[in-house]
């Protein structure tokens, strides 16, 4: 898969399951939260295995690292806000700041723009666009919460060079706790 078809997926996933709850239901909370993808299909073939196996692949290549290389490789992804959790997982820490705002995410590449982002109930239903110079991919989804976790269904489709690419997602995302375990705070890790 293409890194920018992948950056795009995460961001709009990360964006709308970060901050979509309503405070009068369910929130977004301050601290260390896990997302696990439960689907993912691009153009009708499912990734969702060949994304753990990159990710277990990872995860056994820095084991082999040393202490010294294992924690240079850690502290880069934590500056990106990002931390790989148990296969198929990411933990990314929410900022008291960004909990309080309840929006969603800007696109770090400036590349996606929110188009409709409406809270209903315990209920987010969103749209955006990324336009980029091999293409344009518009996605719509719901993110729905319960108590300390969220589930998000979203589509994507479009064209990338020329060809037709439509991409699904299913994932679910869990509050962890308070601590944040050192991680930078992923809005954080937007400015500039």
């Amino acid at each position: 898969m293409n890194p920018a078809m992948v950056r795009a997926l995460a961001w709009a996933a990360l964006a709308t399951t970060c901050l979509a709850a309503t405070p009068a239901q369910a929130q977004m909370k301050a601290g260390l939260w896990e997302t696990r993808v439960i689907k993912q299909t691009l153009n009708g073939e499912d990734l969702s295995a060949k994304m753990g196996d990159a990710q277990k692949r990872m995860q056994e290549a820095m084991a082999r690292m040393t202490p010294e290389q294992r924690k240079q490789m850690e502290q880069m992804m934590g500056k990106q806000g990002v931390q790989l959790g148990s296969p198929g997982t990411a933990r990314f820490c929410v900022s008291a700041a960004m909990a309080a705002r309840q929006e969603p995410l800007p696109d770090p590449d400036n590349q996606c723009k929110n188009e409709k982002f409406v809270r209903s109930g315990n209920a987010v239903d969103f749209e955006f666009v990324c336009t980029r110079p091999d293409g344009t991919m518009r996605g719509k989804g719901r993110t729905t919460f319960s108590g300390d976790s969220s589930r998000t269904e979203m589509n994507m489709s479009g064209q990338r060079a020329g060809k037709p690419v439509n991409m699904v997602m299913e994932s679910e995302s869990r509050y962890l706790g308070t601590d944040c375990k050192g991680l930078k705070p992923i809005d954080e890790t937007l400015r500039k």
